[in-house]
């Protein structure tokens, strides 16, 4: 009997000490893990600060590419390069932050592109109080450096950016911001851009002096005459510009869908008060089409220093269809937009960036009365590309940030 006691005895002091072994390890196992996670959590937020600071330099310089080496943050080190990868759009840029932390390490990867004027389905600086009423409905993002002036019960998908903020009418106004708004926002138009699609167009596009009428005949031809009654010259794109820039200083007067990706400018002559338009003649567009294909990789700019006028003429009398990126230091308006009668609908797919925001109609009672309704859609790809050489804001926007 006193043996099974002692036995009984030593069995419990074993099976105590197996448990208070594994106690004892489980606990330095829980130190241990706290220990990690603390290293790698320093880690993580040394290399999101460093993140940080490469961002904030990018915004203020978008050229500055120096980046950090072995700077000292929160008792460990940073390393930061900063380098361009057109692979995340033409002016793409990638930056990869490590922070270390006594032995431990992490990443933070973050991909950003210059901001193009194409990112904004609507851009406008000046606005001379048209509202945004019930039933009309964008579909991207818009900006204004001028008040938003709305009425009713607008609805804005995309993020709404702007200067002054919303001006409302008195009454029921209950707009609906769906991607969201920011106030306090002034994005310039850049005098640079015309500058940088000009000297492009010089050294290695096609740059012609006076008038000119284009015609994009479907395929990866132009057709190009000088005269209004002349006869058209038919060219092959690559011939006619390497880098997809085509600049007339004059009025320009366009139709047609392009086999390829270009960016058509008009510039004012010196002197001139009136040149530099370029009239929309009847539909333009790319021949891949991006509605049907959203894979496409075919892009058309149209650039005006002055103004993008949709042409009062019978090929415009019953709808004008415009896939492309638009950008005027002018304003975008359709000619004799208030005597030329209901034309049906303006139906673009792509963007528009205006100085000043032109007139395509008039309304009367809620009913337009001439000129056209507006259909205006965004082609999401432009978020990230853009047409050859077309104008970018002064500073980046974020793609992708990864921890």
């Amino acid at each position: 009997m006193g043996k099974m006691i002692l036995l009984v005895v030593l069995g419990s002091y074993m099976v105590i000490g197996v448990l208070m072994q594994r106690n004892n390890q489980s606990a330095n196992d829980a130190i241990n893990n706290v220990i990690e996670y603390y290293g790698w959590a320093n880690a993580r937020h040394i290399a999101s600060s460093g993140a940080n600071m490469a961002v904030s330099n990018l915004f203020k310089d978008n050229t500055w590419r120096t980046g950090y080496s072995n700077v000292s943050l929160s008792n460990g080190t940073l390393d930061v390069s900063v380098f361009t990868d057109t692979s995340l759009g033409v002016r793409g840029v990638r930056v990869v932050s490590v922070g270390r932390y006594l032995g431990y390490y992490d990443t933070t990867v973050v991909e950003l592109n210059v901001a193009f004027f194409s990112k904004y389905l609507m851009y406008m600086n000046t606005d001379p109080g048209v509202y945004f009423i019930t039933g009309d409905t964008i579909n991207g993002a818009m900006h204004t450096n001028d008040y938003l002036y709305v009425s009713g019960r607008p609805v804005f998908k995309g993020k709404v950016t702007m200067a002054k903020g919303p001006y409302r009418t008195s009454g029921s106004t209950n707009p609906q911001f769906w991607g969201g708004y920011e106030y306090g926002v002034n994005i310039p138009m850049l005098s640079s851009n015309i500058d940088v699609i000009k000297a492009a167009a010089i050294a290695h596009g096609f740059y012609h002096d006076g008038e000119t009428w284009i015609t994009m005949d479907g395929s990866s031809n132009v057709k190009i005459r000088y005269t209004s009654g002349g006869a058209d010259s038919t060219v092959p794109l690559s011939s006619l510009t390497s880098n997809g820039t085509i600049c007339i200083n004059g009025d320009v007067h366009l139709k047609g869908k392009i086999d390829g990706s270009v960016t058509i400018a008009s510039l004012i002559p010196s002197g001139s008060s009136t040149k530099g338009n370029v009239y929309i003649d009847d539909d333009i567009g790319v021949h891949d089409d991006p509605r049907t294909n959203p894979a496409s990789s075919q892009y058309l700019g149209i650039v005006s220093q002055k103004n993008i006028v949709v042409t009062d003429n019978t090929a415009n009398d019953h709808d004008c269809n415009i896939t492309a990126s638009l950008y005027a230091t002018g304003e975008f308006n359709a000619q004799n937009y208030g005597s030329r009668g209901y034309c049906g609908y303006l139906n673009l797919y792509g963007s528009l960036a205006q100085y000043n925001r032109g007139a395509v109609g008039t309304f009367s009672g809620g009913s337009i009365s001439s000129g056209f309704n507006k259909n205006y859609k965004y082609d999401d790809r432009l978020f990230k590309n853009a047409p050859p050489n077309f104008p970018v804001t002064d500073r980046f926007q974020i793609l992708r940030w990864w921890e």
